[in-house]
């Protein structure tokens, strides 16, 4: 009878044998420490003050109806809520009614409001805002364009 053979691929010299698989995690680089002084507590959040200028990211405006539009202001830092008032937004060089509410998201960098304003381009001028960590912003004017509503 014949014998059965079992065919084995010969060793290879040019790949060496590799070491067994490690179930650990490599380390994740370090961070720089952050200065403990400049780490304040914001709405029940940690947030680290950079000292960076206020700034005015973006403005989205969108018709409520034929009178009112929606105003929401996006910024780059948070805002310190006690500092938005009235008198820090001019429409078309007016003050706002009194009759504007403002609302801020929960992260405090985006303030809505309700404004009355007939037509598709108007100025807003923003100035007197404080940001949480106490920078203020340089006074705004911009042109903006209403899009349409829902």
């Amino acid at each position: 009878m014949a014998g059965c053979l079992c065919a084995q691929p010969a060793p290879s010299k040019t790949s060496p044998p590799s070491p067994p698989p490690s179930h650990e995690h490599p380390e994740p680089p370090r961070l720089p420490p952050k200065d403990e002084s400049r780490i304040l507590n914001y709405r029940g959040n940690r947030t680290y003050n950079e000292n960076l200028p206020l700034k005015i990211n973006q403005i989205k405006c969108t018709r409520f109806d034929e009178k009112t539009v929606c105003i929401e202001i996006i910024f780059n830092q948070n805002i310190n809520p006690r500092s938005f008032k009235k008198e820090a937004i001019f429409i078309d060089n007016n003050l706002l009614p009194e009759f504007c509410r403002f609302s801020f998201n929960r992260r405090g960098d985006t303030v809505k409001f309700v404004a009355p304003v007939n037509s598709q381009t108007f100025k807003l001028k923003i100035q007197n805002v404080r940001s949480f960590s106490g920078n203020v912003i340089d006074p705004v004017e911009m042109l903006v364009e209403v899009s349409p509503g829902l």
